[in-house]
Order: structure tokens, then sequence, then C-alpha cells
């Protein structure tokens, strides 16, 4: 129904809020650990202890690869929910429709006869 399909997306949305903002977290450690990386690289006393910097570079870039990735699952997930619901979730009463075309009106008519308008609509 339209209401889980709704639902759902609004639990995506959440989903997918909570996922960039983890990405965002693993991209400022990756920063941080390319940083360590050269500046040990950068000091010639160190270079070879640069090693075990180098692993843990690689591993915080493979955990922002992989928020990435799950960011870009959600945001497809949330492009298809949007697009089943314009084609599945009518608004029975066209609201939305009949909103867009009293502002389109409105720059036509008096406020007062498109309010007239309304009131005699039947919903």
């Amino acid at each position: 129904s339209c209401a889980n399909k709704l639902k759902n997306m609004k639990d995506d949305v959440t989903d997918a809020r909570d996922s960039a903002e983890q990405a965002e977290y693993k991209q400022s450690e990756v920063e941080s650990k390319k940083s360590e990386l050269d500046d040990c690289k950068d000091d010639p006393e160190s270079y070879g202890g640069c090693q075990d910097l180098y692993y843990e570079y690689q591993d915080a870039k493979r955990e922002y690869d992989s928020s990435v990735s799950d960011v870009q699952s959600y945001v497809s997930s949330l492009e298809n929910y949007m697009d089943s619901i314009k084609r599945n979730c009518k608004d029975p009463n066209n609201v939305l429709t009949i909103c867009r075309n009293l502002i389109l009106l409105k720059e036509k008519h008096e406020l007062e006869k498109l309010l007239l308008v309304c009131k005699t609509m039947k919903y």
C-alpha cells in the first residue's frame, strides 16, 4: 500500500542520513591517516617506520569506501521508492494538483474569486 511505501521510504531516509554521517566521519579518518602517513614519509628519520601507518590508512580507506557504497545503496533504494510512489500512489482528492493549479490561477485572478471556487468544490 502507499502508506507502507511512504513509511519504508521514511525509514530509508533516516538510514541514509545515518549512513551519510558515518561516511563523513570515515572520510575525516582517511584524511587524518593520510596526513599522518605523509608526515611520516616526509620525515627522513622515520621513513622506514611508515609501514604500519600505511596499513592503517588502507584500512580507513576501505571502511570509507564501504560507507560510501552503503550511502549509494540507500540513494538507489530511495529513488526506487519515489518512482513506485509516483506510479502507484495517487492522491485520491488530487489535492496536490488542485493546489498547483490554484497557485497558477492566483497569478491571474483575485484571491477572493479563487476561495469562492474552493468553497464550491466537492471533495
